[in-house]
């Protein structure tokens, strides 16, 4: 059984932060799933990407209510707020490119596929490290800010922004692809496109959370 957000934040607000970041990744995760049976044509319920997205939103409203104003951290309040905003972006435009995806299946161009999956292969990739990212957060929060660990989470930082840039290259391909994919209808170029930007907008959230993170750390 999980611990409740109330004791995590009466020992650590960032335990419970790193809580609300295992739900996000594993709505990303999940989202990687429903793209993948989407290309293979399989069945895609998007439920369990709603309700990741809703046990992510309770944790950050449980955060935001059992945060004391006066508690003293190493970070300023209004910093882990909007920090965990950012966070929280993530897996509401997961759940959005879910629920778009689902309203049409339209005949893709074979290429237009791979730059699909590929997109999302790399959009997990930098969930994966965004997670190894907010895992060395706490380490360098309770051992007072100390010099190796703030080397370690700035290093996963620049590799979490590394990886956005690439996602961006594939988001590009990919939009460059629809555009010039004639024998699509204007209705499913708009439809993918549609796809193509909300799965970019969670891979820029990963880097905008961490740049918030920057921020608290450098402060």
């Amino acid at each position: 059984m999980r611990t409740p957000i109330a004791k995590l934040l009466a020992r650590s607000p960032f335990r419970a932060l790193e809580r609300h970041a295992e739900t996000v990744c594993a709505t990303v995760e999940e989202l990687g799933r429903v793209v993948r049976a989407y290309v293979a044509k399989e069945p895609y319920p998007i439920d369990e990407v709603s309700r990741l997205e809703h046990e992510a939103d309770d944790v950050k409203s449980e955060i935001r209510a059992h945060l004391p104003a006066g508690l003293l951290m190493p970070v300023t309040r209004s910093d882990l707020l909007e920090f965990l905003w950012q966070q929280d972006e993530i897996a509401d435009f997961a759940q959005s490119t879910a629920k778009i995806l689902a309203l049409l299946r339209p005949e893709l161009p074979e290429a237009l596929e791979e730059d699909l999956l590929a997109l999302s292969g790399k959009m997990l990739e930098t969930g994966a490290q965004y997670m190894a990212m907010i895992k060395e957060l706490g380490d360098v929060l309770e051992t007072a800010f100390a010099k190796r660990q703030i080397e370690d989470v700035v290093s996963l930082l620049t590799e979490v922004n590394r990886l956005e840039h690439e996602a961006d290259v594939l988001e590009g391909r990919a939009i460059e692809r629809i555009y010039h994919a004639e024998a699509m209808g204007d209705f499913a170029r708009f439809h993918m496109l549609r796809v193509i930007f909300q799965m970019g907008e969670v891979v820029d959230h990963m880097e905008n959370a961490g740049g918030r993170l920057r921020i608290m750390i450098s402060r």
